[in-house]
Formats: structure tokens, C-alpha cells, sequence
């Protein structure tokens, strides 16, 4: 479990968050060599966040027979699910959510009004 310690948490960066999977798919068989077979499963589990074309980068890798073991279809459609969801969530309220947010630009956290978004001291914290 250490072993994914620093990879996880750097990919938790949003600068960093592309890093994680590009370790893994670089040092697979590394990690292969030194991870228990049946942790290999959750290699899918690099690929989250809300891009899918690292997801479609992710189904590729492991489509390749030597970056599969039992499992790895079922845990990557998990995560696909997953992307998907967070990236079609981006689509729909990213203009939303940017708006909000820069409302709050300047005015100490709180909304501009009630009406764009909160009531008066419920700002983001």
C-alpha cells in the first residue's frame, strides 16, 4: 500500500494530476514485479479524474494482455463510469460553477448577492 502513496497524492494537485497515470503506465511492469497479483487490479484506478482522453489512453494500455490481470475490465469500467460522470458534470456546470466563482473574486469569499448563489454568509470557506 505505501508504494502508491506518493503518486497518489501527487496526482490529488491539479497542476501534478496527469502524473500518477504516466508513472504507472511507464513502470508497469515494475510495479508488476514488486505489487501482489491481486493489488494489480486497481491499476485502473490512475486513470481517475475527469479526462477522457486519459481514459481512452487508460483502455488501451490495458487492453494489451500483459497490463491485464483477472478483474481489470470490471475495475476500469468503474472508473470509466466515473470519468465520464465527472467530466460530463465539467461540461454541463463548468460555465456555472466559473461564473460563481468569479463573483467571488474580490468580495471576501461571500457571493455577490443571495441570488447568485447563497444566502449572505454561507460563502465558500
Amino acid at each position: 500500500q505505501e508504494f502508491f502513496v506518493i503518486p497518489t497524492e501527487l496526482g490529488s494537485s491539479i497542476e501534478y494530476e496527469d502524473v500518477p497515470f504516466k508513472w504507472m503506465t511507464g513502470n508497469y511492469a515494475t510495479i508488476q514485479s514488486k505489487v501482489p497479483p491481486m493489488f494489480m487490479v486497481f491499476m485502473p484506478t490512475f486513470v481517475s479524474g475527469c479526462y477522457v482522453d486519459r481514459l481512452e489512453s487508460a483502455k488501451a494500455f490495458f487492453a494489451e494482455p500483459s497490463h491485464s490481470v483477472a478483474g481489470t475490465e470490471k475495475e476500469l469500467a468503474k472508473v470509466s463510469d466515473a470519468v465520464r460522470d465527472c467530466a460530463g458534470l465539467r461540461e454541463r456546470e463548468g460555465a456555472a460553477v466559473a461564473s460563481y466563482l468569479k463573483g467571488l473574486n474580490g468580495s471576501g469569499g461571500e457571493p455577490a448577492s443571495p441570488a447568485a448563489g447563497g444566502a449572505p454568509g454561507r460563502g465558500i470557506r
